[in-house]
């Protein structure tokens, strides 16, 4: 778990320090969730956004949300190289203002989820 302050390349928006117990508040939210693709992605930005770890936190978000779309049989999340920056955009918009959670879910649900099923 991260335990100094980090900054972000993009903004002037800084995380707080990560805590166990926001981690598993977002665990817990994915856990109730009962749209399983809606909450995968749910919980996949809200960690990229906890930055719970030094360095790699959008690929573990991503890795993660991927283990639990595999499981259950929904795709995988994949950015592909025309959409990283619209994606960095949309993800830097939301750590900035928690609004724009949807703006970036309904970005990653249209243009980053391929595979199977997307209910």
């Amino acid at each position: 778990m991260r335990i100094y302050d980090v900054s972000m390349a993009g903004t002037e928006w800084r995380p707080k320090l990560p805590s166990t117990e926001k981690l598993e508040d977002i665990l817990e939210e994915y856990g109730n969730c009962k749209n399983i693709t809606d909450g995968i992605i749910t919980a996949m930005c809200k960690l990229m956004k906890l930055q719970f770890f030094n360095d790699g936190n959008k690929r573990t978000s991503m890795l993660l949300a991927n283990h639990e779309l595999i499981k259950n049989g929904k795709g995988i999340i994949s950015v592909a190289e025309k959409y990283k920056i619209e994606f960095g955009t949309k993800l830097i918009a939301y750590y900035e203002d928690e609004n724009m959670l949807d703006d970036l879910k309904k970005f990653v649900y249209n243009n980053c989820l391929e595979g199977i099923s997307k209910d």
